[in-house]
C-alpha cells in the first residue's frame, strides 16, 4: 500500500523538489498550488500526510491548517507546515 503525500506550495521549485524526493521514496504525492487548490485536492485525495508551505495565494497554510482541523473528517490528519 503506497501512502499519499499532498504537497502545497505557491513556489514551483520547492514543489517539485519535495515531490520528486518524496517519489523517490515511494510515496504518491498529489501537487497543490495554493490553499484552495489544496483544499480541493484533500476531499478529492484523502491523502495520508499533508505538506502545506505557510505563506500561499488565495488562502494560506495555517489558515487552511485551522480549517482542516476544524472539520470532523480532517481533524486528524498530520500536517506539516514548511516556513521560508
Amino acid at each position: 500500500m503506497t501512502l499519499t503525500i499532498l504537497i502545497a506550495d505557491d513556489e514551483p521549485n520547492q514543489l517539485e523538489l519535495l515531490s520528486y524526493n518524496l517519489e523517490q521514496a515511494g510515496f504518491t504525492v498529489v501537487q497543490a498550488k495554493n490553499g484552495q487548490d489544496a483544499l480541493q485536492k484533500i476531499e478529492d485525495h484523502a491523502p495520508d500526510l499533508v505538506i502545506l508551505d505557510w505563506m500561499m495565494p488565495n488562502m494560506s497554510g495555517i489558515e487552511l491548517c485551522r480549517l482542516l482541523r476544524s472539520r470532523s473528517d480532517t481533524m486528524f490528519l498530520p500536517i506539516i507546515i514548511l516556513s521560508a
